[in-house]
């Protein structure tokens, strides 16, 4: 997964990573936008720690800023790996015995989940979601907690997909997806509906729980 970046932002961070350091006059002009729009977006790569303020000092009057990406600002704009994906996936595809496809994939979504907070291994299923959603989020990823007309049963919702293209050609790549759920929550997960046949453009993944009996099932 990666962070869902707007494209005003992602052209100020492909601004900063060419040019190092640049103020908010500089930012005007290149980008052709308003201070105040300029303004806007920095106060929000501020907050997700994507770009850090550094006071410059001034002959005269007050010291001024410059922005410049933070090593985290520099990893998000690096994870742009779409192509690199798509052929990784088409090589795990081609490997011929089913159980060390899947033993490979179900690595690559236990380092997944160590990566974005490890295992949540205490509480109630729908407690373990909601702390997934917390370790997600803490990566800036977009996602949400929804309740469904079971209130007891909230679904993760997820406004973007890492890899879009890739995911429309193949839906067998969000298992990989799946598996780091299910590794984070300790519980499983499985997959409700796909961006790419939802009418609101969101993955949703629930608790692969049976409705009848409230128990959970093995994927």
């Amino acid at each position: 997964m990666t962070p869902l970046v707007e494209n005003s932002d992602l052209k100020v961070l492909e601004l900063l990573r060419q040019f190092e350091s640049l103020g908010i006059s500089d930012l005007v002009n290149k980008l052709g936008v308003t201070t105040t729009a300029v303004r806007q977006r920095m106060d929000r790569l501020l907050v997700k720690q994507w770009v850090e303020r550094r006071e410059e000092k001034s002959a005269r009057g007050r010291p001024g800023y410059r922005f410049a990406l933070t090593d985290r600002g520099q990893r998000m704009l690096g994870n742009n790996l779409s192509d690199l994906a798509g052929v990784l996936w088409q090589e795990i595809k081609q490997i011929e015995d089913s159980q060390l496809r899947t033993s490979m994939m179900q690595r690559i979504a236990g380092r997944l989940a160590d990566l974005y907070g490890g295992v949540t291994a205490d509480g109630e299923p729908a407690q373990r979601l909601a702390s997934v959603v917390q370790k997600l989020r803490a990566n800036q990823l977009p996602v949400s907690l929804e309740k469904t007309d079971n209130a007891s049963l909230p679904v993760l919702q997820f406004n973007g997909c890492p890899y879009p293209d890739l995911s429309r050609e193949d839906h067998g790549i969000c298992e990989i997806e799946t598996k780091m759920l299910t590794a984070m929550a300790g519980v499983p997960i499985r997959l409700r509906e796909c961006r790419c046949d939802s009418a609101t453009g969101c993955c949703t993944y629930e608790l692969a729980i049976d409705l009848a009996d409230k128990e959970l099932v093995n994927l």
